[in-house]
């Protein structure tokens, strides 16, 4: 499962970086997938990592207490769960397939 974690930081210091990291290493993830870099936002740095596949609140409340340790200068999180292209079309054929089923059901009824 792919994660993004945004974090705003008051302006952004060497430490903030190494917060990043520490903060990653602390999660039961694949510690090579682990890239921290700027936002296009200023004082916004990005962390990308891969977990385990979990439900998406489980996945926030491991982060989030991983965050409560070592934050640094941080003022404010946003977590998202990026899906990869193979999984966006999937879920679109998904989602197409039960919209036909809907109007197919309209259609008897009428």
């Amino acid at each position: 499962m792919n994660v993004r974690l945004h974090m705003l930081f008051g302006p952004i210091q060497e430490g903030d970086w190494e917060s990043l990291r520490t903060v990653a290493n602390r999660l039961p993830i694949d510690r090579k997938s682990v890239r921290v870099s700027e936002d296009e936002k200023p004082n916004w740095l990005v962390v990308d990592f891969t977990m385990a596949t979990q439900p998406q609140y489980a996945a926030v409340d491991t982060i989030d207490e991983a965050l409560t340790f070592d934050y640094g200068n941080g003022l404010d999180t946003v977590i998202c769960f990026p899906k990869t292209e193979a999984e966006a079309a999937r879920a679109k054929r998904k989602n197409d397939k039960q919209k036909a089923k809907r109007r197919f059901k309209r259609g008897r009824r009428g």
